[in-house]
């Protein structure tokens, strides 16, 4: 049995950092991205009260908005990494959940449908989400020094959509292969559902096809990317590098989730 490849920053083009294993790699590190990039401005939040007839309080929150992050300085654009001649592959999380909705995936909301606020894109909840991280841990900040508390059970636990539904297709524009269909098995889809959906989703290794499908450019700066999350580690840092690539790393450093916008295909995942 051959030992795992390793990486090295400056090795041919033809080699592939990919790791074959299972679907979902052990997480034992922290997140290195904490220090490492530069970061969203700070906006305290909380929960906003949600009532089960009229949804959430905030108007604000009545409809997904377009929105597009900037492009820091030297990034590459949104689409860098689309391979061409893709063909979608429906993935699917199902969530634990009793019976009681029959609706089906739901692609695009309504203008009359509400987001849970922790999903829209505008960051006025202050929900920190880093998909990098070890364990599945959102947070969001209470105050304008940027500190911190984990996410309350009780919002996750809250539906993703007013009125709710049963299920969300996500789409990912670095990878747009993968639609993600997200349900609960009936039961309405929760805050928690999506998040631990994303999560989860980013968490997976890449497939061998996915990475050769990346032209040199490309694969040259999630070699970056992937070095530089691993080097974070310090003295952890070789034994996350025989794990390989992650689909995290295709997000070049935009690793904070920065909620759903309708876009078409499903709802489009932001990152930031």
């Amino acid at each position: 049995m051959s030992n795992p490849f390793i990486f090295v920053p400056d090795a041919s083009p033809h080699n592939s950092p990919f790791i074959p294993g299972s679907p979902f790699l052990p997480n034992t590190t922290p997140s290195p991205f904490g220090n490492a990039i530069p970061l969203p401005p700070v906006h305290a939040g909380g929960p906003i009260p949600y009532d089960p007839v009229n949804g959430w309080q905030r108007a604000t929150h009545r409809r997904t908005p377009s929105w597009n992050p900037p492009l820091s300085a030297g990034a590459p654009p949104a689409n860098f990494l689309h391979p061409m001649g893709h063909r979608p592959r429906t993935q699917s999380f199902g969530g634990i959940g009793g019976q009681g909705l029959e609706t089906p995936i739901v692609h695009n909301l309504s203008p009359a449908m509400q987001l849970n606020p922790w999903l829209t894109p505008t960051g006025g909840n202050g929900l920190w989400f880093d998909l990098t991280m070890s364990q599945f841990s959102p947070r969001y900040i209470v105050d304008a020094r940027g500190s911190q508390m984990p996410l309350p059970d009780q919002e996750l636990a809250l539906p993703a959509t007013h009125p709710p539904v049963a299920g969300l297709r996500l789409v990912f524009d670095v990878l747009p292969q993968y639609p993600l269909d997200v349900s609960a098995g009936g039961a309405p889809l929760t805050l928690r559902h999506v998040l631990e959906a994303v999560y989860g989703f980013m968490q997976r290794p890449i497939a061998q096809d996915d990475y050769d499908m990346l032209g040199f450019e490309q694969k040259k700066i999630v070699a970056k990317a992937y070095t530089r999350r691993c080097n974070a580690l310090g003295p952890a840092a070789a034994k996350e590098k025989e794990r390989g690539i992650k689909r995290v790393d295709f997000l070049v450093g935009k690793v904070l989730f920065r909620g759903l916008v309708n876009d078409g295909r499903g709802l489009k995942v932001l990152t930031a």
